[in-house]
């Protein structure tokens, strides 16, 4: 019976994550991007000038940025804006995801 349960469980959580990922790659993959830029920049942070130079949408970047804040991924401090563990964790996962389905860098 745990066995069962067990299996039920995998499998409502892969069922949930192939539902989850192209959902955020889909509906939100700036912020995810964004995510991931702030992961692999050197001492994992970037200013908001650095990201207007990738995306060049100032008023788009903004938006996801205070999602991601809302949503505790990311926090601001000063100028900067850092990964908290929960957004590193989300970074992390949809890397190893994109580099698993051998997705091509950009956005």
């Amino acid at each position: 019976q745990i066995i069962s349960y067990t299996v039920g469980l995998l499998i409502y959580g892969l069922l949930f994550f192939t539902y989850l990922h192209p959902h955020y790659i889909n509906e939100r993959g700036i912020s995810v991007r964004v995510c991931m830029e702030i992961a692999t920049s050197p001492a994992s942070q970037v200013t908001f000038e650095e990201l207007l130079k990738k995306y060049n949408h100032e008023k788009l970047i903004q938006n996801r940025i205070d999602d991601l804040i809302y949503g505790g991924f990311v926090e601001c401090n000063g100028n900067f804006y850092r990964l908290t563990k929960k957004g590193a964790m989300t970074a992390k996962i949809f890397s190893f995801s994109r580099k698993f389905l051998n997705c091509p860098p950009g956005y």
